[in-house]
């Protein structure tokens, strides 16, 4: 997975494409780094698509807190539950 991507797709657009029941506002940008919040469609409790802004990497799972962890971004999935940043997930 690459460390940096873009969004230009405005509110709107995204909305209409992922068919969005909610859309939390978002900021067009062309370098988006890990750390930072990023816009995120997934499904709501209800069922519906929602678009949200999530903070973007992995918390290990010996870590308390975010600042606290260390900046993963990415995992294998062959090696998620042998890897020690990652064990215990993808259960």
């Amino acid at each position: 997975m690459c460390g940096r991507y873009a969004l230009a797709a405005p509110r709107s657009q995204l909305a209409w494409r992922f068919a969005l029941a909610h859309c939390d506002d978002h900021a067009v940008r062309y370098n988006i780094a890990p750390g930072t919040d990023i816009a995120v469609v997934r499904l709501s409790p209800s069922g519906q698509r929602v678009l949200h802004l999530l903070r973007w990497g992995l918390l290990p799972h010996w870590a308390s807190e975010a600042a606290s962890g260390a900046r993963l971004i990415n995992a294998r999935g062959e090696s998620l539950r042998s890897r020690p940043p990652n064990c215990g997930r993808g259960r």
